[in-house]
């Protein structure tokens, strides 16, 4: 089985999904269509094919004349391709895609990466497949005003993370009905993987004297941070003491710093930047409570990753939560984004008796291992592109 995939560049940073992704093909060839990190070791099998407005300035000319030889040599498909409407900027930019040749399935590990490539698989003489996650579905196509609808006619089969995602495919974008559509869960990584032994231990050696919040996620509008915010100053102003840790970097950077200041709370508040795997796999095990305010979101993995490691979670309820946590059991699914209901949420959570808090821990670090497992997620992937060739 010989598979292509489109990535901007590889490896894909803060990406975990995608790293679990690819660690299922390491016996097949693999074509990535990505511009690859300088030292980057690719598997056997695996190779890739950069894009041109990608290349640094003195690979171009070079590359230019590369691509006007692929050009001739593949000149129908630059003429269909052309005649479709693809702009030709696109088609230079891409011609490492859509002169391959001999690929079984082209796929789209980000759903919104297809338009303007729609019609790529069909002149290759392959199948096409696309992989939604929440920004693929909530926020790409709002803010950019596009639709999937012509997208569908050159698709064979769709891959999503949460049963709310087909739906609003469906609803949204006119899936059809008959499309070929699988529900892949993500996948808990090997690190985060503990045993009944140690998540008793963990259990056992969590404090609670004070309560340690935390967050893993991008400061980006689509994560509303100040929906958190406003509810932790409820939770100062009913005199609960707490911290409150959050993982990565992001453009809203300074507006969030400026309202933790206006609402009193940034003495609580630990901004910690982006961190590697077993920096955060620590900070998972020394909190005592995972908070997610998402106004967007197809599976967190973050949320998974946190249940593991015995923290239950305070969520939004946005696609994929339900399947994520098990409300009121492992987690609080907020209905509202109403601050009082989000801080509400969170005292429910910290107010129950410690040995209650330790045994839905237990529940819910076994329950996500026994779901979430690589090797279901293996076999669910190959699985996924088996039946389409």
């Amino acid at each position: 089985m010989k598979i292509g995939i489109t990535l901007s560049r590889y490896p894909v940073v803060s990406e975990t999904f995608i790293d679990t992704f690819l660690s299922h093909f390491d016996e097949h060839e693999l074509v990535l269509f990505a511009n690859v990190e300088s030292g980057t070791r690719l598997k056997s099998g695996w190779r890739a094919k950069p894009y041109l407005n990608h290349l640094p300035g003195i690979q171009q000319v070079p590359a230019y004349l590369y691509v006007v030889v692929l050009i001739i040599y593949h000149f129908r498909r630059f003429r269909t391709l052309y005649q479709k409407g693809v702009p030709l900027k696109r088609l230079i930019a891409d011609a490492s895609i859509w002169t391959t040749d001999g690929l079984d399935v082209l796929h789209f590990p980000f759903g919104n990466h297809v338009f303007g490539r729609e019609h790529y698989a069909g002149v290759m003489g392959c199948a096409a497949s696309l992989s939604f996650r929440g920004s693929d579905v909530n926020v790409f196509p709002v803010f950019h005003q596009l639709t999937y609808k012509t997208v569908w006619p050159h698709v064979k089969k769709v891959q999503a993370n949460a049963d709310e995602l087909l739906q609003k495919l469906k609803d949204l974008h006119s899936m059809p009905d008959n499309m070929p559509a699988e529900i892949i869960s993500p996948a808990l990584r090997d690190a985060f993987q503990l045993t009944d032994n140690q998540i008793e231990l963990l259990c056992e050696s969590r404090s609670y004297t004070e309560e340690h919040f935390l967050t893993i996620g991008r400061l980006h509008w689509v994560k509303d941070y100040p929906l958190i915010f406003y509810a932790l100053s409820i939770l100062k102003q009913r005199g609960i003491a707490f911290r409150y840790t959050i993982v990565g970097g992001g453009p809203e950077r300074e507006h969030l710093y400026y309202l933790a200041h206006e609402l009193g709370i940034t003495e609580h508040i630990y901004w910690k930047g982006s961190l590697n795997s077993d920096a955060i796999l620590s900070l998972m095990q020394s909190c005592t409570l995972y908070i997610q305010s998402s106004l967007a979101e197809g599976f967190s993995n973050s949320c998974i990753e946190a249940q593991s490691q015995g923290l239950l979670c305070v969520v939004t309820s946005v696609s994929g939560m339900e399947a994520c946590i098990e409300n009121g059991k492992t987690g609080f699914i907020c209905a509202s984004r109403r601050p009082e209901d989000f801080a509400e949420g969170i005292i429910q959570m910290t107010e129950m008796p410690v040995s209650e808090r330790q045994e839905r821990a237990r529940y819910a670090s076994k329950r996500v291992r026994d779901l979430f497992t690589v090797s279901r997620q293996r076999q669910q992937w190959l699985d996924f592109f088996e039946t389409m060739i």
